[in-house]
């Protein structure tokens, strides 16, 4: 199944706005604990915090595929986009 350019800018900006929300809750966590007791998860979706740390590396490795991905369709269709931005430009005016 392929994916049209709307819907991969789409989900590219759903991937970077998960990518914000797991570092900015692994960036604010308190990661002290007690030992023998359980760690708090709730800030996680129930994952541990290196669990969410490793995520975070998994979903910004699956960013850089993503971006490679969408600038080699560009580049393969740029005489078409500059032809589309052009009339869009000209109607525009």
């Amino acid at each position: 199944m392929g994916l049209n350019i709307v819907s991969a800018f789409r989900l590219r900006n759903k991937l970077k706005e998960r990518i914000k929300e797991l570092t900015k809750a692994c960036e604010t966590a308190s990661i002290t604990k007690a030992l023998g007791t359980a760690e708090n998860t709730a800030g996680f979706d129930g994952k541990s915090f290196a669990d969410s740390v490793a995520n975070v590396s998994l979903l910004m490795a699956v960013l850089k595929d993503f971006n490679i991905a969408i600038e080699k369709a560009n580049t393969v269709n740029k005489e078409d986009l500059i032809t589309l931005e052009t009339l869009k430009a000209e109607i525009a005016s």
